[in-house]
């Protein structure tokens, strides 16, 4: 089957964008199924305590949140698991927080994605050091143990997670995924679907949601549309999504905005502040400064498209060329994905005469090096 047919079919049975697919294949490839050019997309990227403040959320603040509920049994998906590290964090730290204020409450999660490679993976619960590049040596010591030249997940954090493929475009599930759930992590998938379908996966994950029940995404991802009855509650600046089935509920938009007034740090957010500095550097041409402020503000929002540029122009700027090149295109591709009135952090404050500048700065470099952008 020819690539352009089966990129046609991935979309029409998955509602991924085909640009995106098209992107992490070869140009030309021979015979590939279905599943080898779900294998081979770059939505299996993920790591062990990856976007940590949301796990920090967890375990601070909707564990304790759920322990006081009087409920008995927590429900978890991982949707999206890819290869695993995810679902294995939130068991363990589900575990360990109920083994010692709550041992009455069981807990379960599942691991959901469309890969059979990633499942596979999942499964045998073994990691390079790669994945661990961003855990807390305490938790590798507690969690995992070495296995050879890597690192296995301990049994007693594996018992209570189960993985099977399901498609959520479709709700279609080898195994049924024995919804409601409390808590449904998404995240960096949703930036892979295509637009016209967005609406399809919010629906199907608003109906795997419990009453009450949290749904968090990544942050460039989709927000939910206003007519789902989402209240949001932020943490560290990160929205979280809370179904609100009863009750006059405002929509999300509105919540988003009326939160954002409230300011910290004598009137700017902090994440705001940093990417005012950041433009403020590129400006003054201190571009190497400038990058590592983005390294910084990137742990909190490792796949805004905004971000991706600015960090593009620097690389440029300081002879990293094919390295600046691939982040600006990947910032394009990003936002290519997105509906209009999809806005990812910053889109407002970067709609500025800095951000013309700099991207002027970086035209001007190109032109002088004759290799113009696309």
């Amino acid at each position: 089957m020819q690539v352009s047919e089966i990129l046609k079919e991935v979309n029409r049975n998955y509602g991924l964008h085909p640009k995106w697919m098209k992107h992490h294949l070869p140009e030309s490839t021979d015979d590939l199924t279905t599943d080898e050019v779900l294998s081979r997309l770059k939505i299996n990227e993920t790591y062990f305590w990856r976007f940590n403040e949301q796990f920090e959320w967890v375990h601070q603040q909707f564990l304790p949140e759920f322990a006081a509920s009087g409920r008995d049994s927590l429900k978890i998906l991982s949707a999206g698991c890819s290869s695993g590290e995810e679902a294995y964090v939130l068991s363990a730290l589900c575990r360990d927080y109920f083994n010692r204020h709550a041992p009455h409450i069981s807990c379960s999660v599942i691991g959901m994605d469309i890969s059979h490679r990633a499942l596979e993976k999942a499964k045998s619960a073994r990691y390079t050091a790669w994945s661990l590049r961003e855990m807390p040596q305490s938790q590798i010591d507690r969690w995992l143990e070495a296995d050879g030249k890597k690192w296995k997940v301990r049994n007693e954090y594996r018992q209570d997670v189960r993985f099977i493929r399901g498609n959520l475009f479709t709700n279609d599930f080898e195994h049924h995924p024995g919804q409601p759930f409390d808590l449904i992590l998404c995240r960096n998938l949703l930036i892979y679907v295509e637009s016209n379908h967005l609406p399809v996966f919010h629906k199907n994950l608003a109906e795997l949601l419990s009453n009450c029940g949290y749904l968090l995404l990544g942050p460039a991802d989709p927000r939910p549309p206003k007519d789902l009855k989402y209240s949001v509650k932020w943490y560290r600046d990160i929205p979280f999504y809370q179904n609100t089935e009863s009750g006059k509920s405002k929509g999300v938009e509105e919540v988003q905005q009326s939160t954002k007034t409230k300011k910290k740090d004598g009137g700017v957010s902090r994440p705001e502040h940093q990417v005012r500095e950041i433009l403020d550097l590129i400006e003054a041409k201190k571009y190497r400064k400038a990058i590592l402020h983005l390294r910084e503000i990137n742990r909190t929002y490792p796949d805004n498209p905004y971000l991706m540029f600015l960090n593009g122009i620097c690389l440029y700027a300081v002879k990293r060329k094919q390295k600046g090149d691939s982040e600006m295109k990947r910032a394009l591709q990003i936002l290519s994905g997105l509906n209009e009135s999809d806005k990812p952090a910053f889109s407002e404050m970067l709609n500025s005469g800095q951000l013309v500048r700099a991207i002027q700065t970086y035209i001007n470099a190109a032109s002088d090096d004759q290799n113009e952008y696309y």
